[in-house]
């Protein structure tokens, strides 16, 4: 289910689907989704109906005339399956700032204590189009100070930073919400 499919278009087809002798309604992740997501399984939040879909009456009223046409709902929940690169996936969010400290750090599957120190209670994130002096030089990546708190901001994504180093960053830069800039050593230290 998507967008173009929600809960009211679903219930609508009922009547029709079992006409074709379908027993079962097969549906992909209905939780709240990465916005826009066209298939469901970069759940945002396992907690929530996915908005795009309908509301919680309008699923209700589905599974309603599911029952009243002795159909059954087969979800796809695939748990493992979350959207990483939004900030409304607030587990996720979570682990980047917390690392194996998070309550929810033992959801997802991080090797905190990898073969080389140096990555030692971090995440790892292919997010880079280039080699990361590159980004550095290209100015890929900045640092922000947004909501109380230093994120980074790369193309298309915001991203925490561990509570911990916020105090260096604090000295190093304004806290004014102005994009900051500086030497690269810096950089290459402490992110």
């Amino acid at each position: 289910m998507n967008r173009q499919l929600t809960f009211a278009k679903a219930t609508d087809l009922i009547d029709y689907l079992q006409a074709l002798g379908i027993t079962h309604l097969y549906a992909s992740p209905l939780f709240k989704a990465k916005e826009g997501s066209g298939h469901g399984y970069d759940i945002a939040d396992h907690g929530k109906l996915n908005p795009e879909l309908g509301t919680v009456a309008e699923f209700l009223r589905l599974v309603e005339k599911l029952h009243q046409h002795k159909m059954g709902l087969i979800l796809d929940i695939i748990p493992n399956h979350m959207c990483i690169v939004d900030a409304a996936n607030g587990w996720w969010q979570d682990v980047l700032e917390n690392g194996p400290s998070s309550p929810y750090a033992d959801y997802f599957d991080i090797d905190w204590n990898p073969v080389r120190s140096i990555f030692q209670h971090k995440v790892l994130l292919p997010l880079l189009d280039q080699l990361y002096g590159e980004a550095l030089e290209n100015q890929t990546f900045k640092v922000i100070y947004r909501e109380g708190c230093f994120k980074v901001e790369l193309p298309g994504i915001v991203l925490p930073t561990d509570p911990k180093s916020w105090s260096i960053l604090s000295q190093q830069f304004p806290m004014d919400g102005s994009i900051l800039e500086r030497d690269s050593s810096f950089f290459i230290y402490y992110l």
